[in-house]
């Protein structure tokens, strides 16, 4: 086989052989890749049944997109007739080889069940089981990442099984016990799997044991497992717990999906390798800049939900001794999880994401005058990071208590259930919390009363107890016209879904059929005008939003969420003091609006006002004390304020607040590279991807290898983000940039781009005035042989105001690589005087004739930083 060629994959070496096939890596001579082809052993082929598998194991697979998956390119066939199946080729070993080779502690076989359980919830949530969770097809790369492999066993839970009757397939160690009896499989054998699995790396041994097939089958189906705690005494006892829950006989008191199980191990793979406090303060800043931004962290964008840096201001805004926010007791926020439907259709479900964010807001307009010891999660913050599960809430939100519900829709009666579940950061939610409830049911046509007593029950539930006046607002705001909360109800759903994308022009559709029952119906007027600016095109300030804004305004001055729709519409278009104007009014409206005052802060950043942008992050801390979100937006602000050390003091209390929470030990190793701290700044990027793998934390270790001029390793990195995002436009830029200082791989360097180029274009429709995104362009259009269309996006960077030191030193490199040093040197000296990193320039190979030039010695005396 080996030099033989199949298709366009012309085959290397040999891998390896399992029961369902031959492996060989072989190169991809179209895509210029090393690929895995996984063949149907020769003596199989003609079986109508093995080939039936392995073809449905390319097909199930496929169908998946996930980090911890294998990734399948393609299944095709031989010339004689054979199949094969063309997969990712990873570097590293099977989980069996690393058992292999000795024992391992309990944050190493943690981490790997917990990528295992979050590939499998992937799957699950497709309706694949895969059935053979075993060692030998769990792969170990040697960045880390834990993939699942070969799903020639798997089958969609809605298909007749494809097994002979009574045959049990599987390695018989790992076999559940409805598996054993040849009985019907879902999803809970492989969570069984997974347990027996996770015993084994935690305890160097399996749970049942036998001298032969058989008396491990009769141990499985009749004996307990064996205490973790008498294999390997001293391991933690919520482990214990997590392996025992796994390997329960029913299958019914396991757990219920495999995404509680991976939240539980998420919290298990924080509190075993939780990070230490500083031994040493951190050491004054350096003036470090932001191409580390620019390369590896986008824009601070994928850390909060608003472009807070890309809004630097002009001026910087001092403060004296500054002291941490968070005090020693606080009140444990709350936070509303999706709520779940029944034999729903979309107009349900739609219904029920938008039931879900009411009742969050409703909430949230309590919290002034419970300031002391109750607040909300806000909803959209709950949303974008895709929350589902109390673990998840616990983790990663750092909030004391989680709201989930049922609901039943059967025609006018709306049924539904809904649960207060306590939770910590440091607990197993799913194992451990005590749950209360309340039922509600009741006609639609009650309405008059429904919204306020639904919103009454609940607040209850939580232990809030209601004054006159804040049982008037929760009443406020509604309709007594049921098809119009129906289909607001509806429209915000589809405008913020938990789940899927927005879909902006339905919602209008909804709105309007809420404001055509009731023309009164203030609610629904803010939240057209919402959809209408969501379903614009960029740029454009449709007149229907602003009039449906101020509509919603004339009807309830006291509702803020007309004012801030206004806002939102005069910012997008770039009228930021009319913006702020907004903000403030919807302030005065709710003084504690969460939303009103994160986008009042980043307006008066824009607006060059640092010193009230930092009055409104501060406010926000104080309003909400513990909320992560606070503390994280104000540490962004601070960081592009360059006080780095105030911002990683915040991002530490984040950590403490919310262990499981990725943006916080990214960022925080942002600033440790900023502040020139590379060992640190490592140790907290490889932590973020031991909670869970994720783009960022791969662009940060892409960036440190990059800075280290270990160009491949810096792409590897790079494409790991990739597999995760494929249409980031900056990760295709930064591995492009990483082959292009690689020496050979210039083809490779030109694809990424010209995929950089075609991605970054298309976002660009939504942000036409963006100057990273258009200085990005200029770079790459011009590192791809296009001066012309990159003159082009350098004139329009150029006549933007507000341009932050990142922008200014990739203009830099643009008139570098053009050749015009005087301009270059021009506007480094601007970079740096805005407190761009010395270091960065120092390091990154694309100055290097510049930095040869006696001006730029003269431009570093300048500057502080030469002699």
């Amino acid at each position: 086989m080996i030099g033989r060629t199949f298709s366009h994959y012309r085959i290397v070496s040999r891998l390896g052989e399992g029961g369902m096939g031959v492996v060989y890596r072989a190169e991809d001579t179209r895509l210029e890749r090393t690929v895995a082809l996984k063949f149907l052993p020769p003596g199989l082929v003609d079986d109508p049944d093995a080939r039936s598998r392995f073809t449905h194991e390319a097909r199930s697979a496929s169908a998946l997109d996930h980090p911890n998956i294998c990734t399948i390119h393609e299944i095709d066939e031989t010339d004689d007739g054979g199949l094969f199946i063309a997969m990712s080729c990873y570097r590293g070993e099977t989980l069996a080889e690393r058992m292999g080779r000795g024992g391992m502690s309990a944050p190493e076989a943690v981490r790997i069940a917990e990528g295992v359980a979050s590939g499998l919830a992937a799957a699950h949530a497709r309706g694949i089981v895969h059935r053979d969770i075993k060692p030998a097809n769990i792969f170990l790369t040697d960045d880390g990442q834990v993939k699942i492999l070969d799903f020639g066993l798997a089958k969609l839970s809605s298909r007749t099984r494809m097994t002979r009757t009574g045959a049990t397939l599987g390695t018989v160690a790992y076999l559940s016990p409805e598996q054993a009896r040849g009985g019907d499989v879902d999803h809970r054998a492989d969570i069984w799997s997974l347990g027996v699995m996770l015993h084994e790396m935690a305890a160097g041994e399996l749970p049942f044991r036998g001298d032969n097939d058989m008396t491990i089958l009769r141990a499985i189906l009749d004996d307990p497992p064996r205490p973790l705690a008498d294999s390997r005494p001293g391991l933690p006892a919520d482990l214990q717990r997590v392996v025992a829950f796994c390997l329960r006989k029913n299958r019914e008191n396991r757990y219920r999906d495999a995404a509680d199980l991976a939240a539980d191990l998420r919290h298990l793979a924080i509190t075993t390798a939780a990070p230490p406090a500083p031994t040493a303060p951190l050491i004054a800043p350096r003036r470090l800049g932001r191409r580390f931004r620019r390369r590896a962290v986008p824009a601070a964008a994928a850390l909060v939900l608003i472009a807070l840096l890309a809004l630097w201001p002009q001026g910087r805004h001092r403060i004296g001794a500054w002291v941490g926010l968070v005090p020693e007791t606080y009140p444990a926020g709350t936070a509303l999880l999706g709520i779940e439907i029944y034999d729903g259709d979309r107009d349900d479900r739609a219904f029920a994401d938008g039931l879900t964010s009411y009742l969050s807001d409703k909430l949230a307009r309590l919290e002034r005058f419970e300031v002391e010891r109750f607040w909300i999660a806000p909803s959209d913050v709950v949303r974008s990071r895709r929350i589902a599960t109390a673990g998840e809430a616990g983790s990663e939100l750092g909030v004391g208590s989680v709201v989930g519900g049922i609901l039943n829709r059967y025609e006018d009666v709306i049924g539904l259930e809904l649960t207060v579940q306590r939770v910590g950061p440091r607990t197993l939610p799913s194992l451990l919390a005590g749950v209360e409830g309340i039922e509600f049911i009741d006609p639609i046509g009650n309405l008059s009363t429904w919204q306020q007593d639904l919103a009454i029950g609940l607040a209850g539930l939580l232990d809030v107890e209601l004054s006159a006046e804040m049982r008037e607002i929760l009443g406020s705001g509604g309709t007594s016209v049921p098809a119009a909360f129906v289909a607001c109800m509806q429209g915000r759903g589809r405008l913020h879904p938990y789940a899927g994308d927005p879909d902006p022009e339905g919602a209008a559709a909804d709105f309007l059929a809420a404001v055509g029952a009731d023309s009164s119906y203030a609610s629904a007027f803010a939240g057209l005008a919402e959809a209408c600016l969501n379903g614009a095109a960029a740029g454009n300030n449709p007149p229907e939003a602003l009039a449906a804004a101020r509509t919603a305004q004339r009807l309830d001055p006291g509702l803020p969420e007309g004012f801030v729709a206004e806002g939102m519409i005069h910012d997008s278009v770039g009228r930021i003091d009319a913006a702020i104007g907004c903000f403030r009014r919807a302030l005065a409206a709710d003084p504690a609006h969460e939303r009103a005052r994160r986008l009042l802060a980043a307006a008066c950043a824009a607006a060059g006002d640092a010193g009230e942008a930092e009055r409104h992050y501060v406010e926000a801390v104080r309003i909400r004390p513990g909320w992560m979100f606070a503390l994280s937006s104000y540490a962004t602000f601070l960081c592009s304020d360059g006080r780095y050390e105030q911002a990683a003091d915040l991002f530490l209390q984040v950590i403490e607040l919310a262990p499981g929470s990725l943006s916080a030990y990214t960022n925080l190793g942002a600033i440790y590279f900023y502040l020139d701290r590379r060992e640190e700044a490592e140790r907290m990027f490889r932590r973020s991807l031991a909670i869970r793998p994720n783009r960022l934390a791969y662009l940060n270790l892409g960036t440190l290898r990059f800075y280290d001029r270990r160009y491949l390793d810096a792409a590897r990195m790079y494409e790991c983000s990739l597999e995760i995002d494929p249409d980031d436009y900056r990760a295709w830029g930064q591995a492009a940039e990483s082959y292009h200082w690689a020496g050979g791989e210039g083809q490779k360097a030109r694809r990424h781009y010209e995929r950089a180029v075609q991605l970054a274009e298309e976002a660009l429709a939504e942000s036409p005035r963006d100057p990273v995104l258009l200085s990005d362009l200029a770079d790459y259009l011009l590192k791809i042989g296009e001066p012309g269309r990159s003159r082009i996006y350098l004139d329009r960077v150029l006549s933007l105001g507000n341009i932050n030191p990142d922008v200014m030193f990739t203009i830099a490199d643009i008139y570098e690589q053009m050749g015009d040093r005087d301009q270059a040197l021009r506007w480094i000296g601007s970079a740096l005087g805005a407190g761009y990193s010395m270091a960065e320039i120092e390091r990154y190979p694309g100055m290097n004739e510049l930095r040869a030039d006696a001006r730029y010695r003269e431009l570093l005396i300048e500057h502080g930083g030469g002699s």
